[in-house]
């Protein structure tokens, strides 16, 4: 009977991780020092006040550094506000010859106006750009800023620090909820 229990608690403690794995599966927590993967304040609200429709076009190599850094970037900004489309298109192709842009840049277009192209973007890059495809001021924007040393500076340490909390904390309050239901009932039968 004991092993039966302690297979159906098992099977139980899956369930509740799946379901918390696939509630929580497109989001993202920072936990790193600084939150320097989460947009600032100032940023957050520029975006979403954005009336035009704004295609941010990256020009990187998949294979060159810096691409997954923009990558995340740049698809932050577009979850951020709901009128960003963001496309990734061939360093070396006939687009990034048209606008005269080289691998590692990155072009804003604002609705049908010209492009205006950041080299390396960061935060602060970005929504300047986005500033002047608009034709707004750019806001004032305190940029998150890391302290010297990252807290895990691998590229596994950083999926860790944005996934794994979230899937984990609720998984441990589950297992404890579980545990004390089933200590409960142990005491009871005895």
């Amino acid at each position: 009977m004991r092993p039966r229990r302690a297979r159906l608690l098992s099977v139980a403690l899956l369930a509740a991780l799946l379901a918390v794995g696939m509630a929580f599966g497109d989001r993202q927590m920072d936990l790193s020092a600084g939150h320097t993967y989460t947009l600032s304040s100032g940023t957050r609200d520029f975006l979403t006040a954005l009336d035009l429709p704004i295609t941010i076009e990256v020009f990187y190599d998949r294979a060159q550094p810096g691409f997954r850094e923009v990558a995340d970037l740049t698809g932050r900004f577009a979850r951020a506000s709901g009128r960003i489309r963001v496309i990734f298109s061939d360093p070396n192709g006939a687009r990034a010859l048209s606008l005269r842009v080289a691998s590692g840049a990155v072009a804003i277009i604002a609705g049908s106006g010209p492009a205006v192209v950041v080299r390396t973007p960061s935060e602060a890059d970005l929504i300047g750009a986005l500033a002047e495809a608009t034709g707004q001021k750019p806001p004032d924007v305190r940029i998150n800023v890391a302290p010297s040393q990252p807290l895990l500076p691998t590229p596994l340490g950083r999926s860790l620090l944005l996934w794994l909390p979230g899937i984990f904390a609720p998984a441990l309050v589950v297992a404890a909820g579980a545990l004390i239901i089933w200590q409960r009932r142990r005491r009871a039968a005895n």
